[in-house]
């Protein structure tokens, strides 16, 4: 009876292989999707081809895409920072984002949260 049901479910329903990813980090925009699609295709347009005009082309929208995630990652930190008034939602956001881990990553944080703004941060949410 088992081995029927079991026969059954691979006819009906057989497995699949699914590859599941993590939640896409907030500072990715459609405009950034959009860059990376083309940047995918200019890849494959310069396989087929192997011309250095295709190649050139590839790497141009390659750094463009790198510098538009650079700029967006930066303005939503920047946002996040600026919009939490509470240091747990603060090192919340700054985790989410990756930028503090845990001990082991070497990341830091990025020069627009500066050393001035969370002492003046944590200096006005002191009770008086």
């Amino acid at each position: 009876m088992n081995s029927e049901i079991l026969s059954l479910f691979d006819v009906h329903a057989p497995y699949r292989a699914v590859t599941v990813r993590g939640a896409r980090p907030p500072y990715i925009t459609y405009n950034i999707t959009q860059i990376s699609k083309a940047k995918n295709d200019a890849y494959k347009i310069y396989l087929k081809s192997r011309s250095a005009r295709h190649l050139d082309f590839y790497r141009q929208i390659r750094n463009y895409l790198v510098q538009a995630i650079r700029r967006e990652k930066k303005a939503y930190i920047n946002q996040q920072v600026n919009l939490n008034k509470n240091p747990k939602s603060q090192w919340k956001t700054l985790s989410k984002v990756n930028i503090h881990k845990n001990k082991k990553d070497n990341q830091i944080i990025p020069d627009i949260v500066s050393a001035e703004n969370l002492n003046d941060f944590f200096l006005e949410s002191l009770p008086c």
